[in-house]
This record gives C-alpha cells, sequence and structure tokens, in this order.
C-alpha cells in the first residue's frame, strides 16, 4: 500500500511538472508568435517606405524624335538592383484608371518602351508601375516630355 501511495505521489508531481513545463512552453510559443507578427509588420512597412522612395527615370539616345519615327525610350528606377515583382501600365486618357497593361511580373529596376509619336504635340509618355503588396496596392508614376520634330 505504501509502494501505491509513494507511486501515486510520484506520478502526480511529475505530471504537475509536466504540466507546468507544457504551459510555459505555450506562453513562449504565444510570444514568439506575436513578435513574429511584429516583425512581419515591421518588414511590410519598410519594403512600402522603400517603394515610395522609388522614381522612375526616362532616358532616350537621341536628343529629339522624330513624328512617325518608332523609338525605344529606357525606363530607370532611381533604384538599380532586383525589387520587388511589378507590373506597367501606359496611361491612355485623363483619369488614372484609363489605362494598359503594357509589362507584366518585372523584377529588375529598368524596362524599355517603344514609343512612336504621331506628331509634334505627341511629346509625353505618361506611364505607372504597380506593386502588389499583398493587400496594397503601390503606384510610381513615370511622366516624361520628350522633344518632337518633323
Amino acid at each position: 500500500m505504501k509502494y501505491i501511495i509513494i507511486l501515486a505521489i510520484v506520478i502526480i508531481t511529475f505530471s504537475s511538472c509536466n504540466e507546468n513545463e507544457i504551459s510555459g512552453l505555450n506562453n513562449q510559443i504565444s510570444k514568439l508568435k506575436n513578435q513574429n507578427a511584429e516583425l512581419r509588420d515591421s518588414i511590410s512597412k519598410l519594403e512600402l517606405k522603400n517603394i515610395y522612395a522609388y522614381h522612375i527615370l526616362g532616358i532616350t539616345k537621341q536628343k529629339s524624335l522624330k513624328v512617325n519615327k518608332e523609338t525605344t525610350i529606357d525606363f530607370v528606377f532611381g533604384y538599380r538592383d532586383y525589387i520587388k515583382e511589378y507590373d506597367v501600365y501606359l496611361l491612355t486618357g485623363k483619369k488614372e484608371n484609363d489605362r494598359e497593361l503594357i509589362l507584366k511580373g518585372q523584377k529588375i529596376s529598368e524596362f524599355k518602351y517603344t514609343y512612336t509619336p504621331k506628331n509634334k504635340n505627341d511629346n509625353r509618355i505618361k506611364l505607372i508601375a504597380v506593386f502588389d503588396l499583398d493587400s496594397i496596392n503601390i503606384e510610381i508614376p513615370a511622366d516624361v516630355t520628350i522633344n518632337v520634330t518633323d
């Protein structure tokens, strides 16, 4: 009988130690999950801040473009490296939603766009790069005015 009582005490002691240990581990897991969520949020905010700092430059090899002559224009982000994936749209109207997708899934901080001016007044190219950051779309505009001659 003494052995049964001693065995019961030992089992209860071990089980209470295990419960305390399990409770402690659950608390640690909960804290780590909270820290992980905070770190993800901080990283997302840093990515967002980084993308808002981008600007796009348009560069032509010629000093002026000719009417009805196709020319390739290099567009480069002020930040040159691999960046978060983005799509490029040509703004086709006066409203920002009037757009046409011209490049999809870009990953490098530069892209080319081929342009043919229709007349001397057709001297403005308006593009927009759109970054999809989970639930937020970040739009970076590119607005280039070029010299067009006959």
